[in-house]
C-alpha cells in the first residue's frame, strides 16, 4: 500500500512513454486501447511501466453521519473528499464537525450554498463562488473541489466552475475506472447504494454514460451487490490499472442500514499492493485527468 507523498512516478513523462500535461500541471500517460474513462485499456506510468492503481472516495450533502464515514475511512488507512453545502434541507455538519473531518485527513469540497442544481440557475455563479469562499474562511485552506448538487450539470457550467477557481468538479457518472477524464466532469465507479440493474441502466442512459454502461456489462458482469462489485473492480484495476472511486451519502447509508456493508467494502479496498489512496483533488493533481 502506498500512502500520500508516494507520487514521484506521476510527476514526469519518461522517455518513450506518450503523455500530455493537462492544465493542472499533471501528466496523463496514455492508455492502451479502448476509450477515455472506460477502464478497458491499461494505465501505466514510470520507468518500469508501472500500473496506475488508485482508490478514492467521495461523500455528498455534508450530513453529520459523514463523521462516521470518515472515522471508518481513517480506521482502514483510506481517505476521501466530503462535499459540504452551506445549507441543505437535511441536517448539515457544523463548523467544528467540518474541522474534525479535515483533522481526520479528509478533503473538504464545495457542494454549493443551498444544494440547488446549477443548470439554468441564475445564481449559479454565486453558488460556486460564495460556497468556496465560506468554506475557505472556515478551514483556512484552499477549497479546490466541487460536486454538482444532485448530480445535475451540463457543459455550460464548466466555464463557471473553472472561473470560480475549482480544479475539479465531480459528477455521478458510474462504472468509470479509466485515468483519462475531464477534471470538471470527474466520473466515479459506483454509488454506495443497493441499486437494481434497471436503475443503473436508467441512470447511465439518462446521463449518456455509454462507456460506463459498457464497462459494467463487459467487465463487471452487471453486478449490483456492493461487495462483489467492489471485488470485481479491484481485480480489474489490479491487472489493468485505473481509478476505483466510490461515492455516496452518509445519511442514505444509515437509513438503509449499510454500515456493516460499507466497512466490509473498505476492508477489501485497504492494503491493496501498489494502490495509492487519494482524495479527489489528489487524483487530479497526481494522476492527472486529461482535460478536454
Amino acid at each position: 500500500m502506498l500512502r500520500k507523498g508516494s507520487f514521484e512516478t506521476f510527476a514526469w513523462a519518461p522517455a518513450g512513454v506518450p503523455g500530455e500535461r493537462n492544465e493542472l500541471g499533471a501528466v496523463h500517460f496514455q492508455r492502451e486501447a479502448d476509450g477515455p474513462g472506460s477502464g478497458t485499456g491499461e494505465a501505466r506510468c514510470g520507468r518500469q511501466g508501472r500500473l496506475v492503481q488508485v482508490a478514492t472516495t467521495s461523500w455528498d450533502d455534508g450530513h453529520p453521519f459523514d463523521l462516521r464515514v470518515a472515522e471508518l475511512l481513517a480506521k482502514y488507512g483510506l481517505t476521501g473528499t466530503f462535499y459540504v453545502p452551506i445549507t441543505n434541507d437535511r441536517p448539515v455538519v457544523k463548523a467544528a464537525e467540518i474541522r474534525r473531518l479535515q483533522h481526520l485527513g479528509m478533503e473538504i469540497g464545495s457542494h454549493g450554498v443551498t444544494h440547488s442544481p446549477l443548470v439554468g440557475l441564475p445564481a449559479a455563479r454565486h453558488e460556486l463562488v460564495e460556497s468556496k469562499a465560506r468554506l475557505e474562511e472556515l478551514l483556512g485552506t484552499e477549497v479546490s473541489s466541487f460536486c454538482y448538487p444532485k448530480g445535475k450539470f451540463d457543459r455550460s457550467l464548466l466555464p463557471l466552475v473553472k472561473e470560480a477557481g475549482y480544479r475539479l468538479a465531480r459528477t455521478t457518472a458510474s462504472f468509470r475506472v479509466g485515468v483519462k477524464f475531464n477534471p470538471w466532469m470527474m466520473p466515479t465507479s459506483f454509488q454506495f447504494y443497493p441499486h437494481v440493474r434497471r436503475t443503473h441502466i436508467k441512470h447511465a442512459l439518462r446521463g449518456a454514460n455509454l462507456s460506463g454502461l459498457a464497462s459494467w456489462v463487459r467487465f463487471f458482469g452487471m453486478e449490483c451487490e456492493l461487495l462483489t462489485l467492489s471485488e470485481r473492480i479491484i481485480e480489474h484495476i489490479a491487472s489493468r490499472g485505473g481509478i476505483f472511486h466510490i461515492w455516496g451519502h452518509s445519511w442514505e447509508i444509515d437509513a438503509c442500514g449499510l454500515w456493516s456493508a460499507l466497512e466490509n467494502v473498505l476492508k477489501r479496498i485497504a492494503n491493496q499492493p501498489g494502490f495509492l489512496y487519494l482524495t479527489n483533488s489528489e487524483v487530479v493533481q497526481q494522476v492527472g485527468g486529461c482535460a478536454s
